[in-house]
């Protein structure tokens, strides 16, 4: 789940049963949200319950962006209580704004906006793990063996070091941090001393722009569109068509392949092309 920083967002869960069914709690619902890297309280509104089984909340102040918050809902239920962390990714814009997709007259018509940020979401989080964006807060794991100048983060897009712990647990200090430099996929100390020798964890800011450009916000708005008619059964090919036969003739249709994921060739061409500038050096 994602929110835009540095303005109220609204956080979303959905309770069900042991069959999959939306269900209402037996008590009330409470949720808690902290910052993943130093469990920091992040202030939340109360929880509502606009329908059965769908519950949400609005965190009034989420903080600047990138940052990453669990979110941890609680809810009685007969015989016990469900408990369930997700992350909440605040970040500073979206690929593709909720108000636009429901400008969009066939999207509008089905009157079911938990498709359509599912489907928002599902598309976006298709450009983090293979083009890096929206930028996002993530905590990697490294081990340092021997020490080293270099401490090598396993991430293709890696932009700021926001906190970092040692491997007997203690954090780097705000001065230690104003010390990190990355460089070329790695992270240095400006004053060439040595990584402490075992585990780090480095909680780093992951993406490649501030804002995204135009061709890859639009082709994620076409994913969406086809993703939320997907879910919502509104796609009247058969799901293994691979031809369509018409009174003209016979239309061989596009289907996803290895190298083009999606099997929409609008939104693969765009999807390639960043992919691909994001492994291969360009030279200007």
């Amino acid at each position: 789940m994602k929110i835009l920083a540095s303005r109220p967002g609204t956080i979303y869960w959905r309770l069900e049963d042991t069959d999959g069914n939306l269900t209402n709690s037996t008590g009330s619902v409470t949720v808690s949200v902290s910052r993943q890297r130093d469990g920091m309280a992040v202030a939340t509104g109360a929880v509502t319950n606009p329908a059965t089984g769908k519950y949400q909340a609005t965190i009034a102040a989420p903080g600047s962006a990138p940052e990453l918050l669990n979110a941890t809902w609680s809810a009685p239920v007969a015989g016990g209580t469900v408990i369930d962390t997700q992350p909440v990714y605040v970040v500073n814009s979206r690929l593709v704004a909720l108000n636009v997709l429901r400008h969009d007259d066939e999207l509008d018509s089905l009157e079911d906006w938990d498709i359509l940020r599912t489907a928002l979401e599902a598309a976006e989080d298709e450009c983090v793990d293979n083009i890096g964006y929206p930028p996002i807060s993530i905590m990697t794991h490294n081990g340092i063996q021997g020490g080293g100048r270099r401490l090598i983060c396993p991430d293709p897009w890696p932009r700021t070091v926001v906190a970092a712990t040692r491997p007997n647990l203690t954090p780097l200090t705000t001065a230690e941090l104003a010390l990190l430099q990355l460089q070329e996929g790695a992270v240095i100390w400006q004053d060439n001393r040595n990584w402490d020798d075992g585990t780090w964890d480095v909680y780093l800011i992951h993406g490649r722009w501030d804002a995204p450009p135009w061709d890859l916000a639009r082709a994620v708005l076409i994913r969406t569109r086809y993703l939320a008619r997907r879910l919502n059964n509104r796609d009247d090919m058969p799901e293994r068509a691979s031809t369509v036969a018409t009174e003209g003739g016979t239309i061989t249709l596009a289907f996803p392949t290895l190298p083009r994921p999606t099997g929409l060739p609008d939104v693969d061409i765009v999807y390639m092309r960043y992919a691909l500038a994001s492994q291969i050096p360009v030279k200007v």
